[in-house]
């Protein structure tokens, strides 16, 4: 699916995650909400794409190639919101387990085995959004917004644009857009992944 929206910075708001992270919102956007996360997950992908396909990147932004047409990613740096700062997290191996597996399959000891996977980090893997020790590269969705601001000549709402508010509203809106296109993609992998695993286990 490819999203068809058309939302204005000046209709956003901000406020955080619990992480501090900000995160700018439009609550009620036609039949559902806009939110701008820190979509380090999405930026990990890229990141990797761009490495893959020699694209262009740097500690600012990625320039990367979708459907024929450049797009200038900006990015920084943020605690990660998958691991949290650890740098490792819980092996996803052990997702959906129940205390019956551990008790089957960890022996004698499982009861220990199953506080070290709850609380300890002997089963931790590596962070999937590839972070540094915690640190992972985040959107940054604040670049676009204070471009945006910086061309205002006022805060009147029925006035004509500058043409550089007019260029952030796009950027953000594509953006936006790629990243939703992105979500899609994502789930559809995880439920074509769900159902072969299903029809494995049949």
């Amino acid at each position: 699916m490819s999203y068809k929206t058309s939302f204005t910075i000046d209709e956003l708001q901000v406020t955080t995650d619990n992480q501090s992270n900000p995160i700018w919102y439009i609550s009620d956007y036609n039949t559902g909400s806009i939110q701008l996360h820190p979509e380090q997950g999405f930026v990990a992908n890229q990141i990797y794409l761009a490495k893959a396909l020699d694209w262009l990147f740097d500690d600012k932004e990625i320039h990367v190639e979708h459907a024929d047409e450049p797009v200038v990613i900006p990015i920084r740096k943020a605690m990660c919101t998958r691991c949290r700062g650890k740098g490792t997290m819980a092996n996803p191996a052990f997702d959906g387990t129940s205390i019956e597996w551990w008790q089957e399959h960890g022996g004698p000891d499982w009861q220990d085995d199953l506080d070290e996977y709850c609380h300890g980090d002997l089963y931790d893997v590596p962070c999937e959004y590839n972070c540094s020790g915690g640190i992972a590269w985040s959107m940054d969705w604040q670049r676009i917004i204070h471009y945006h601001d910086l061309y205002k000549i006022n805060a009147m709402t029925d006035r004509v644009k500058t043409k550089e508010e007019d260029e952030a509203n796009e950027w953000i809106n594509e953006l936006y857009i790629e990243i939703q296109d992105w979500h899609d993609g994502e789930a559809e992998v995880r439920a074509e992944q769900a159902y072969f695993d299903r029809e494995w286990a049949i």
